[in-house]
């Protein structure tokens, strides 16, 4: 009898359907999956360079791929979200990946273009 009370109540609220519009949301989605390549990546770079490195080029570097995260998770999700459908995890994930290495790319390029010597 509780039981059935509380259920009645949460359909009644609207806050199961409220928590899972928020898994599904796009940005979420992509927000999630670009912050576990970026946090991969970072540790990923540490291991290998974190202690030849000087520490101000090692926090260079992770916000630069900060910044390529922050891009990349508004670009996979405002794609995502003008589809029809939420895409699923996968697209999303390979999207992420892609638009994470062009992002990079793009940046070096602007780089290279501007501040040569």
């Amino acid at each position: 009898m509780l039981r059935n009370n509380i259920i009645d109540s949460v359909k009644a609220t609207g806050k199961s359907k409220e928590r899972a519009m928020t898994i599904s949301n796009s940005y979420v989605r992509a927000f999630v999956v670009s912050a576990v390549i970026g946090i991969a990546g970072s540790v990923r770079y540490l291991q290998m360079y974190g202690a030849t490195k000087d520490s101000r080029h090692n926090a260079l570097a992770i916000s630069i791929g900060g910044f390529a995260f922050f891009i990349t998770a508004l670009l996979v999700g405002t794609f995502s979200r003008r589809s029809e459908k939420p895409w699923p995890w996968v697209k999303v994930v390979v999207a992420c990946v892609g638009c994470w290495f062009a992002v990079l790319c793009s940046m070096l390029l602007v780089q290279k273009l501007f501040y040569t010597r």
